[in-house]
């Protein structure tokens, strides 16, 4: 009578040398009766790990990866720092206006084209400590349909929080060959509105 799955699972079983040890590299072989000195153990045929040329395949995908996205990053390095600028230069002049409106007094954001820098004043005394530029990032000259430049002449909150004179704060984001990159302006209307564009 033909045994069932089952019952030959089971027969199986019994007849598996125990223990057995799942997670060892090794098989364990009986020595037989009389040979104790020239019994071994057999290594596994399945050993874990990677070869020498697969690592050296994933290696070299891993390096042409990381030079491209170097090369990427490198290359959008000036306009990031453009971004950046023009956000401080947009909060340093909304600090000013507030500042302005709080004191009561004029508060004038300078800004220096030959040093590259920024900074708030309050009757001529420094409020914040002059900012510079950062690498690959310029004032820009004057955009003829936004009125003055504030790299030319400074911009002056009134008590009230309302611009002496509306103009603008041209910059630009240069590459190591000295090319205009992207452009970006902070302007400020009459009414005091500050806009980034």
């Amino acid at each position: 009578m033909p045994l069932s799955p089952i019952a030959r699972r089971k027969t199986r079983l019994k007849a598996a040398p125990f223990p057995i040890d799942l997670f060892s590299a090794q098989d364990t072989v009986t020595c037989p009766p009389g040979k104790p000195t020239t019994c071994r153990t057999k290594t596994s045929s399945r050993q874990k790990g990677f070869t020498l040329p697969e690592l050296m395949v994933v290696l070299a995908i891993l390096t042409i990866v990381a030079a491209i996205g170097t090369t990427t990053l490198l290359s959008s390095l000036p306009t990031l720092r453009l971004k950046s600028t023009a956000r401080d230069i947009f909060s340093t002049m909304m600090q000013a206006k507030a500042q302005a409106l709080r004191r009561g007094e004029n508060i004038t954001v300078s800004f220096d084209a030959a040093r590259k820098t920024y900074t708030m004043t309050s009757g001529g005394a420094p409020l914040t400590a002059p900012t510079p530029l950062p690498p690959q990032v310029t004032f820009g000259p004057a955009v003829n349909d936004m009125g003055l430049s504030f790299t030319e002449t400074p911009l002056v909150f009134s008590s009230r929080g309302i611009p002496l004179n509306a103009g603008h704060v041209h910059l630009q984001a240069i590459d190591s060959h000295g090319n205009i990159l992207r452009q970006r302006t902070v302007d400020v209307t009459v009414a005091g509105r500050i806009n980034m564009n």
